[in-house]
């Protein structure tokens, strides 16, 4: 039996690891994909330097890998590389709620501990959910199909149907309606079980789960381009969480690479973009409703450039959210991009909201722009609903002495 090397790191933070070269590669070529959406094979050579995944060497033993802003397995050639989130998992995963990417209600058979990977947190609440559905009874939609038929049923199409008879070909074009389980909503359920069925990086009893709740959606078909723009309706609505779910399951597996004759899966979801709705809907919430929280964007005048800021607070503060820890001094570009905003939208008060246990100073004068600090506590000993408390106290403290300014 092969034995796998269990490798771990945190996003965003470079940490050296001992990678054989076949490893490297493997890790660059995904990195590759990630950046370019699963393809990268019609970008300019500039354009493929881009990646998620830096991974270099001097000595061609220890490599200094990062993964940026995505959380995860990787898997590789003879090793699995673990990617933990940089604040806690309970964090991440309220927040992943919140930022619309997870169902608000989790299982209370899948517990959630720190100690766990978020992939095998996401593959146990998506086959809990699925079993359940498929105890329930997965639903048979009517669905319209076009067949060329002996016989005729539903709508013909009678030129094409004269022209075959013509020819001396009794079969006639038909449009009739089908009453199945082999449905968009289905299909992508059936893609996300198949996906974690055969995939090595997950645990070996979550593939088994996988497979056997597989084995109960016969008759549905693989997944269609289409099928990823289907939305549960009302007479569907069971089947939301687990639509959502599975949607997350495809995203995070979609990432792979073949490696020699073995292939090799990854299972990586990015996480700045929910991370900021999740925070922009609590300070929305913190500041209803006397003040509108929203998203920006404004294009400069006379050219194509756009400044795209995370939050407008009323007419009279803006805010950019980075899903950073705070290390106790600002980090230039972030501070300059926020200046940026600032001027754009001709604001003298900006908000930079992060992460971290320490408490900010505030406020920085940048000429006349007031920079203020909020934060999320994200220390350990702190929960996900407790820092969710602190975060909405601060933003209404904070806004409080803005405007009484």
């Amino acid at each position: 039996m092969t034995t796998q090397l269990d490798l771990e790191i945190t996003e965003s933070a470079a940490t050296m690891l001992p990678l054989t070269r076949e490893q490297a590669v493997a890790l660059r070529a995904i990195g590759r994909r990630l950046a370019w959406g699963g393809n990268d094979q019609n970008s300019s050579a500039d354009e493929s330097d881009r990646t998620l995944i830096e991974c270099a060497t001097t000595d061609g033993v220890n490599w200094r890998v990062r993964v940026a802003n995505a959380v995860g397995v990787v898997g590789l050639p003879g090793a699995r590389l673990n990617v933990r989130p940089k604040i806690p998992l309970d964090h991440l995963i309220f927040l992943l709620r919140l930022g619309g990417s997870l169902p608000k209600t989790a299982p209370a058979t899948v517990p959630i501990s720190n100690s766990q990977s978020l992939q095998d947190v996401l593959a146990s609440w998506y086959l809990h959910t699925l079993e359940s559905l498929i105890r329930g009874g997965l639903r048979s939609f009517y669905v319209l199909e076009r067949s060329e038929l002996t016989t005729l049923r539903g709508r013909m199409d009678a030129p094409r149907s004269a022209i075959a008879v013509a020819i001396g070909q009794l079969r006639f074009p038909c449009e009739f309606e089908e009453f199945t389980v082999d449905t968009p909503l289905n299909r992508i359920l059936a893609a996300a079980a198949r996906l974690l069925g055969r995939n090595r990086v997950m645990r070996a009893d979550l593939r088994r789960r996988a497979r056997v709740a597989t084995y109960h959606m016969e008759g549905i078909g693989p997944l269609q381009p289409a099928d990823l723009r289907a939305e549960p309706d009302r007479t569907s609505a069971r089947y939301i969480d687990a639509i959502a779910l599975a949607r997350l399951v495809l995203a995070g597996l979609g990432t792979g690479v073949d490696s020699g004759p073995t292939p090799v899966s990854s299972f990586l979801l990015p996480t700045p973009l929910p991370v900021e709705n999740a925070l922009r809907a609590l300070a929305a919430e913190s500041l209803a409703p006397s003040i509108a929280v929203t998203k920006g964007r404004r294009r400069l005048t006379g050219t194509s450039l756009t400044v795209n800021p995370d939050l407008l607070l009323g007419d009279s503060a803006i805010g950019d959210v980075k899903y950073k820890v705070w290390e106790g001094s600002w980090v230039r570009a972030d501070l300059y991009q926020l200046i940026a905003f600032a001027v754009a939208y001709q604001r003298q008060v900006a908000l930079h909201v992060g992460f971290g246990g320490q408490l900010p100073t505030n406020p920085l004068r940048v000429g006349d722009i007031d920079v203020w600090r909020v934060r999320w506590d994200s220390r350990i000993e702190v929960s996900a609903e407790e820092a969710s408390k602190a975060f909405k106290d601060e933003i209404r403290q904070w806004w409080h002495t803005v405007s009484s300014v």
